[in-house]
C-alpha cells in the first residue's frame, strides 16, 4: 500500500512539474447550486472566525483524481470545502502526507446513500509540511464540470498554542 502511495506522489509531483493539464481555480462555475452552496458554506465559516486562504472553481474530468499540494503549519485549523455537482453520483476527498503512508482524512459521498454533493472538514495538522488534496468526482452524462475546492484558516491568534 505504501508502494501504491509513493507512485502516485511520484506521477503527481512530475505532473506538477510538467504542467500538463493541471487545472488552475477560476471564478467561472456551469451551476448555479454549486456556487449558491460553496458561498453558505464559506459565510457560515467566516462567521467561525475562519478566513479564506486559496481556492475557486477546478474544472474536473470525470472520474479523473485532482492532486492539489497545499502546505500546511503544525498546530493551525484549517477548514476545507469541495462542493460538487448536485447530481452527482460518486465524491471523494482525501488529504495527507507521504508520513502517513496513506490518506489521514477522507470522506466518501455517494449521492444515493448520502443525498449531498458536498463535504467539508476541520483539520489541524501534526507537523508542518507539504500535504497533498486529492479530489475525484463522478457524474454519469457529464465529460467536464466546475467544482469548488476551498482552503480556510483560523488567524494565528484565535489558533491553538
Amino acid at each position: 500500500m505504501k508502494n501504491l502511495y509513493t507512485i502516485f506522489l511520484l506521477i503527481t509531483f512530475c505532473k506538477i512539474s510538467l504542467a500538463q493539464d493541471i487545472p488552475t481555480p477560476s471564478l467561472f462555475c456551469d451551476n448555479d447550486s454549486t456556487k449558491k452552496k460553496t458561498i453558505e458554506l464559506i459565510n457560515a465559516k467566516r462567521t467561525e472566525g475562519f478566513l479564506l486562504l486559496e481556492g475557486g472553481f477546478y474544472q474536473l474530468d470525470n472520474n479523473s483524481i485532482l492532486p492539489i499540494m497545499v502546505h500546511l503549519d503544525q498546530k493551525t485549523i484549517y477548514h476545507f470545502l469541495v462542493v460538487g455537482q448536485t447530481d452527482l453520483d460518486f465524491l471523494e476527498v482525501g488529504l495527507g502526507h507521504e508520513a502517513f503512508g496513506t490518506d489521514e482524512v477522507q470522506d466518501r459521498i455517494r449521492k444515493n446513500r448520502d443525498h449531498t454533493y458536498f463535504t467539508n472538514f476541520t483539520y489541524v495538522p501534526p507537523f508542518s509540511g507539504n500535504y497533498l488534496l486529492s479530489v475525484t468526482e463522478r457524474c454519469k452524462g457529464k465529460k467536464k464540470f466546475s467544482t469548488a475546492i476551498y482552503l480556510m484558516v483560523k488567524p494565528k491568534k484565535l489558533n491553538l498554542n
